[in-house]
């Protein structure tokens, strides 16, 4: 009987959820602010891909965006792998010497190297930035919390 039940109140929930419109407030050019973050790792005359994953770029309304904020999980491999010092890495018999990189990446070919500013991994979040700014994202204006965005829909974008 309780497993009847059980199925029973299942069945009703999933009805009413699925009944449930979905919003379509989502800003779609919330995406001209996303980029490809990769990490990776020259040595010599070769490149070993570390891991990647996306960011987004922040800054004032109007002006071109330098910063861009990650998950510190996306560079850890950086930090790890001597964050953009110079290294030795011993391969059987020969010694390779290189550095570990942060590419942005705008599309497939296109791409600036980025630079630790700072990150909490506790917190998992970093922030990075440009050399110079960059015309190729727009930055995304962040808000002060307030008791209204209590209950809010939020997206994950990237």
């Amino acid at each position: 009987m309780k497993r009847k039940l059980t199925a029973l109140l299942l069945t009703v929930v999933l009805w009413i959820g699925l009944r449930i419109p979905v919003s379509a407030e989502f800003n779609i050019e919330t995406r001209e602010s996303v980029a490809v973050v990769d990490v990776c790792l020259e040595l010599d005359s070769w490149e070993l891909d570390l891991g990647w994953g996306t960011g987004f770029f922040v800054g004032q309304t109007g002006e071109d965006p330098k910063y861009l904020i990650t998950n510190y999980h996306v560079i850890d491999s950086f930090v790890s792998n001597g964050a953009g010092e110079l290294i030795t890495y011993q391969e059987e018999d020969k010694e390779l010497i290189g550095r570990c990189k942060i590419r942005i990446y705008f599309d497939s070919r296109d791409f600036v190297e980025g630079y630790v500013v700072d990150f909490d991994e506790s917190k998992d979040i970093a922030l990075l930035k440009l050399e110079e700014p960059t015309t190729k994202r727009k930055p995304l204006q962040l808000l002060v919390p307030t008791d209204s965005m209590v209950g809010q829909q939020v997206y994950a974008v990237g």
